[in-house]
């Protein structure tokens, strides 16, 4: 999966990009709130070395492969189909997947699952950058 993130050529930034340029485009104030990437890495690495159960992880894992499995009927056949091919996802195959998990139940159970699992990394993922970006925005808005 992550070698086929690899070969969509930086495919998680593109969304970013288009909202950048369309901001630009029209002329609108852009805000960005998150904090540096390097801090959040070493906020990760720290946090998943000295705060985060492997198994708990690793659990939550299988709780959101399951509800993926659920919510998209078609992952598991995707699966099989790999296996005996023994290949990995096309860029075709990997958008549309990406695309279907994008849902907000989705990510509110993955993020649920990650929360209960292993609390420090969530609150480094998410809660933190929340965080940030609303002071972000009351700093720029007073």
């Amino acid at each position: 999966l992550y070698l086929a993130f690899q070969d969509l050529k930086h495919f998680s930034c593109l969304q970013f990009i288009n909202a950048i340029e369309e901001g630009i485009r029209l002329d609108s104030l852009i805000i960005l709130g998150d904090r540096r990437l390097d801090t959040t890495l070493r906020r990760l690495a720290n946090t998943i070395v000295f705060h985060t159960n492997p198994r708990k992880l690793l659990q939550a894992d299988r709780m959101i492969t399951l509800k993926l499995k659920a919510r998209i009927p078609e992952l598991s056949q995707l699966e099989e189909d790999l296996k005996l091919q023994k290949r990995g996802l096309s860029n075709k195959e990997l958008a549309l997947l990406v695309e279907r998990m994008k849902t907000k139940e989705t990510t509110i159970d993955i993020m649920k699952e990650i929360q209960r699992a292993a609390p420090e990394l969530y609150q480094a993922l998410v809660g933190e950058r929340d965080l940030i970006m609303a002071r972000g925005m009351n700093a720029s808005f007073s």
